[in-house]
């Protein structure tokens, strides 16, 4: 309560401190831990709550100036646990730091990612360093150079981290045709680059062959039954090349 008059976890007060009875988002949940002001005078609010005003929102949603709830950012289905810390960027979108597992139930979106001015996901921010454990970001910086600096806990594995930008896998060099003799040795080889560093498997006329995952792939005692075409694929996170 502020002022004798219930609020739900968030209220604007005047500039004498008493209460905007005019702001009511009406919050359902436990807590609002973040808050951030957009150039349009929007107010962007993330926490742990699954409702502003009876709609449906995955702890991160957006206010008009007044306190009603902006209904062109939609993430119904968006974290699954809170969210601590909040970025706005100058294209619109926001990047969301927290306790979450997943954004949307995409991989990949675990403890840091960023979302449209819609409230979509945007696919091109994958971090993949979230998967698989709980290392919550209570804060975010970005830093003039785009680099993203996300702060957290030792008690969960990090206290401060610096985020490279990932990319996709680019083979370097391609596997060339190799002569073969019944009975001889056939080598092929390839290079790819990326970030994270691309995982590798082998394929024969599109069959991956089991166990070939590594840059090299070296064919001994050639027969007629290893002849086709051969093929690699290098993959990470973020995408997947042939």
């Amino acid at each position: 309560r502020i002022g004798g008059q219930v609020r739900n976890y968030l209220a604007r007060v005047n500039a004498d401190g008493t209460l905007d009875s005019g702001f009511n988002p009406n919050l359902s949940g436990y807590s609002v831990y973040s808050l951030a002001s957009q150039l349009d005078g929007k107010i962007l609010l993330g926490g742990s709550f699954s409702t502003v005003d009876g709609q449906s929102r995955g702890n991160i949603a957006q206010l008009n100036a007044d306190g009603t709830l902006d209904t062109g950012f939609n993430t119904a289905n968006g974290f699954s646990s809170d969210v601590w810390s909040i970025l706005p960027q100058e294209d619109g979108r926001i990047l969301a730091g927290g306790y979450f597992s997943s954004f949307a139930g995409a991989p990949n979106t675990a403890q840091v990612a960023r979302v449209n001015a819609d409230g979509s996901r945007d696919p091109a921010f994958q971090f993949a360093g979230g998967a698989g454990s709980f290392r919550p970001a209570y804060a975010l910086l970005l830093s003039d150079s785009g680099q993203l600096w996300v702060g957290g806990s030792e008690d969960y594995g990090y206290g401060l981290a610096r985020l490279v930008p990932a990319s996709a896998p680019v083979i370097a060099t391609q596997p060339v045709n190799q002569p073969a003799s019944p009975g001889g040795t056939v080598p092929f080889s390839v290079t790819a680059t990326g970030t994270p560093a691309p995982m590798y498997q082998w394929s024969l006329d599109g069959v991956a062959i089991p166990g070939e995952t590594n840059g090299t792939l070296t064919v001994t005692n050639v027969q007629a039954s290893n002849a086709g075409g051969y093929s690699v694929t290098a993959s990470n996170p973020i995408g997947a090349v042939t």
